[in-house]
């Protein structure tokens, strides 16, 4: 369809083109403007299985241009290093060609949206998330010189979105698993024999025909009951990668407990003896069940407080425990606490913890109602 590149010895593997395309942010995207000419614009995209996805005006040159003529081609500049005492530079780019459709139905756009939200707004996935409970953590921790817990609460059901398989040689290639909630994961797998791309195409459409909604024990089953018909050494590549969606739904349905601000104690008279803090630090510091911390609240209040034996473990018996809830977004909830003293400033630390849940929630897009009558009026 296109010419044959003249420095045939420089052309990139379909698998380098496409770990360009993957890591890239930006492009120029070429295509025929006004009058004849060429208009070549910057914009930001995404690549995925094969399709450029971009986001832009609803309106202007490039869109005219494109309805016009619906032929385009994007270039990616994947490495421009200058290397002087050579008199060259070493340079990488991808150049692709094809048709701009315009997406209009609803599920399409949508796909797309999140598609470009994992790679651009982080913040929003699960692991943005993550950093963000963090980070709250750590800063009260630091205000209220306490150690602080957070937990996010998993999705009680989550399942394999979408599968994309991108080619490095020929007995490699990367396996992208994407969750419903927009959690991305790849692993790199090597094969004992050759693959080709017309292979690789056949399994990518098995895994999104046959293991997309499942969740992780479906997953289990449905490879289970495939392994009856299917060649053994297609099945081994199918369970390779189904394999590792398992290992990546396994994760994601784990509740983690993060602790910040543990050497704190040690600022307080009650554990200024290392013989005495250093069991409560430990208990806290341990990669272990959630069990180890009180993770629910009481008759469903938004704050808790649990004083000496009330506490779930003998190690906390001599603390206090603080903790308030947060709204997540799809019906889930977090926790956040503080450990400390039972002589602790109860309310400073509720005011504190309070504040920080209360963020939370509006930072995860769940708007608190006002409290304040003079805030509501009639429609």
């Amino acid at each position: 369809m296109f010419r044959p590149m003249r420095r045939h010895r420089q052309q990139l593997s379909q698998g380098d083109c496409a770990a360009i395309l993957s890591r890239g942010t930006s492009g120029v995207l070429a295509v025929a403007g006004d009058g004849g000419y060429p208009y070549a614009v910057p914009l930001s995209y995404v690549y995925q299985e094969g399709t450029l996805f971009f986001h832009c005006a609803k309106a202007g040159h490039k869109l005219d241009a494109l309805r016009r003529c619906s032929k385009a081609s994007f270039c990616v500049i994947g490495q421009d290093q200058v290397v002087p005492e050579e008199y060259t530079s070493y340079y990488r780019s991808v150049i692709a060609f094809g048709t701009v459709r315009i997406l209009e139905g609803d599920d399409e756009i949508r796909r797309a949206i999140e598609t470009l939200s994992v790679k651009y707004a982080p913040e929003d996935s699960p692991a943005g998330r993550d950093r963000v409970i963090d980070r709250a953590g750590k800063v009260l921790s630091q205000l209220s010189d306490y150690p602080v817990f957070t937990m996010a609460q998993p999705k009680q059901r989550v399942t394999v979105k979408r599968f994309d398989l991108l080619m490095v040689e020929e007995n490699a290639f990367i396996a992208v698993v994407m969750t419903d909630n927009s959690v991305v994961k790849n692993k790199l797998i090597h094969l004992p024999d050759q693959l080709s791309d017309t292979q690789l195409q056949l399994l990518s459409a098995v895994l999104n025909t046959s293991f997309v909604g499942l969740s992780r024990e479906e997953m289990e089953e449905a490879l289970d009951k495939m392994e009856a018909h299917t060649a053994p050494a297609a099945f081994e590549l199918i369970s390779l990668v189904v394999e590792f969606a398992m290992e990546v739904l396994e994760d994601q349905g784990r509740q983690k407990v993060r602790t910040a601000g543990i050497t704190h104690l040690l600022e307080h008279p009650e554990y200024r003896s290392l013989d005495k803090a250093k069991p409560l630090m430990n208990y806290l510091s341990e990669e272990n069940e959630n069990s180890r911390l009180p993770m629910n609240l009481n008759n469903g209040k938004s704050m808790n407080i649990l004083i000496g034996p009330e506490n779930v473990n003998d190690a906390l018996k001599d603390t206090s425990v603080v903790m308030a809830s947060y709204d997540i977004g799809d019906n889930m909830k977090g926790i956040i606490g503080v450990v400390g003293p039972t002589r602790m400033d109860y309310a400073k630390v509720t005011a504190r913890l309070s504040y920080f849940a209360d963020s939370l929630t509006r930072m995860f897009g769940k708007e608190l109602p006002s409290g304040d009558e003079e805030d509501k009026q009639e429609p």
